[in-house]
Order: structure tokens, then sequence, then C-alpha cells
């Protein structure tokens, strides 16, 4: 390969790259950058939370409850899903997802049910009486049921007002 050739893949690989990082940013440039996000500080308490455009949320106002991904935050209002507009003196509760609490309260359930199945079909092909061995029915549904366990320690629930207070901060223009 001559080096006129070399020189000419570099340039037009150099011109892809650039292309490739302009054509990106474009695109995606409005989410790569927040322009607002929302604190939660605790007043009595060095202890704030901080969300930003595509958390996932629930929101509670005096009239209903919203859950989804935050798709804008404006001066004044917070939109979910690129369609549910909240005004943020509505808005009386957030509450964050922990993730590994909502892991957990699908995970163990699921691995409850297999764990019983398992035992059974075990048991089904060396012709044991009973298929459904007591103490593994006992252990896989205390595995189901701990679903209900998780669920209320899935979310953290921050309730606006007397000690936690939420400020929309500009960090555009």
């Amino acid at each position: 390969m001559s080096l006129i050739s070399k020189t000419y893949i570099y340039i037009m690989k150099s011109i892809l790259r650039i292309l490739f990082v302009i054509i990106t940013f474009s695109l995606l440039g409005h989410d790569l950058f927040a322009k607002h996000i929302i604190v939660l500080r605790h007043k009595n308490k060095v202890k704030s939370v901080k969300l930003y455009v595509n958390n996932i949320v629930k929101i509670k106002t005096n009239d209903a409850e919203f859950f989804g991904r935050i798709t804008m935050i404006t001066d004044y209002s917070v939109i979910l899903n690129k369609q549910i507009e909240l005004e943020t003196e509505d808005i009386k509760q957030i509450a964050i997802p922990r993730n590994l609490a909502l892991q957990a309260k699908t995970i163990i359930p699921l691995a409850g049910v297999a764990y019983v199945g398992l035992d059974a079909g075990n048991r089904a092909m060396n012709d044991e009486k009973p298929v459904f061995d007591k103490s593994t029915v006992m252990i896989g549904s205390g595995m189901v049921l701990s679903h209900f366990l998780f669920r209320p320690l899935s979310f953290k629930k921050i309730r606006l007002g007397k000690k936690w207070k939420m400020e929309i901060i500009n960090l555009g223009d």
C-alpha cells in the first residue's frame, strides 16, 4: 500500500470519527447535560437527594400518584414519561426506588417457586412419595411471601413539608 493511500485512509477515519461525535452530541446532547436538577434537602441534617432527568420516581400529589421516568425538569414543573406535567407546589411526596430491594422483591419469590418445582420434579423422577415435601413447600412459600416483606422497603419515601424541602436548581444559562 502506498503512502498516499495510507494517508487517505487515516484522513477518512478521522473525518468519520469527528462526524460520529458531532452527530452523537447533537442527537443526545439535550439529555447528556441536564439544565435543571431537583434537590431534596433535609432541613435539620446535612442530607440531600439529587434527582436528574431519566431518574425513575413515584410522585404523590393531593389528587393522585404517578410513577415513571423524569423526562424534563423546568423551573416550575416536572414532566414524567413525556406526558404527565406536575407543578412543583402540588408535589407532596417523592419515592425513589432502592434497586437492591426491588430486585430482591422479584428474584426471591421466583427462586422459591423454582425451588419447590425442582424438588418436586426430582422427587417425581426418583419415585419418592409424597412428591411435594412439607418442609420444601414451607420454605418455598416463605420465599414467595418475602415479596410482601420487600414491598415497603423497595422505595425510599420523602414527604415534602416540615422536614424535607424541594428545590429546582438551574444549571444552564
